[in-house]
């Protein structure tokens, strides 16, 4: 993960504030999609703000 004091995760942060996709409660279409996906990634994922609609992480 980027280092939060770094210009480009702000703007994308900035982003995710402007499509108000932070701070929502999970939604189970989501979480059906993260539980799909997450066996054919390679890497851990986390239940951090990145995706926060999803729980399952």
């Amino acid at each position: 993960m980027l280092n939060p004091d770094t210009p480009d995760d702000q703007e994308r942060l900035d982003h995710l504030h402007r499509y108000l996709v932070l701070d929502t409660p999970p939604e189970a279409e989501f979480d059906r999609i993260t539980r799909f996906v997450k066996p054919s990634c390679a890497s851990p994922s986390s239940s951090s703000a990145s995706w926060p609609p999803s729980a399952p992480g």
